[in-house]
């Protein structure tokens, strides 16, 4: 399985993909580019000779029921997504049914988890090329998984204002409790 991501410093092309495709080692890629249009035309380019994935969930519904997005792969919101985790497996049943009108209520319901994921983690890629691993520790921390902090050069802990956004929004969703939340 590859993994094609900006943060490592190269991107791998389509001309590349498609003939490592050919290989029976590789069976897929984790396509990491914030671009789902980039995913559907490596997966048209490729065809049925490797697995291509959108990473981002937010996609996924959509995906599925469109462009024949077959799995999500490697992806942290199936953690992350805490007391909420049934309601992912069961939209991505839904969507890999093709029963989109079933699926996307399931969809909304996780919306403000998605914007809180963009928010604590994805723009940061976007704007600095790396991985702000500090909020997303802290979050697993709410959901009873000690982090620890990050080593340098990244931030070692997030800030107060993240804190509170992430522990606000899991409580309100319903990922987390308020006893859960205490006891981090």
């Amino acid at each position: 399985m590859l993994y094609n991501t900006p943060t490592a410093g190269v991107v791998l092309n389509h001309g590349l993909l498609n003939r490592l495709a050919d290989l029976e080692m590789v069976v897929g890629i984790k396509n990491g580019l914030l671009n789902p249009a980039d995913t559907i035309a490596l997966r048209k380019q490729t065809g049925d000779r490797m697995v291509v994935t959108e990473p981002m969930e937010s996609f996924y519904l959509w995906d599925a029921i469109v462009h024949g997005g077959q799995c999500l792969f490697g992806t942290a919101e199936y953690a992350m997504f805490g007391n909420k985790r049934d309601t992912l497996v069961r939209c991505m049943e839904l969507a890999n049914a093709g029963q989109f009108d079933a699926a996307l209520p399931l969809y909304r319901e996780l919306e403000p988890l998605r914007d809180l994921m963009n928010d604590a983690f994805v723009w940061n890629i976007v704007r600095k090329n790396q991985y702000s691993l500090a909020p997303i520790k802290y979050w697993y921390e709410l959901l009873g998984m000690p982090m620890g902090p990050c080593r340098p050069p990244l931030e070692p802990y997030a800030d107060d204002a993240m804190k509170t956004l992430i522990r606000d929004t899991l409580i309100r969703t319903g990922v987390i409790d308020a006893a859960q939340a205490a006891a981090a």
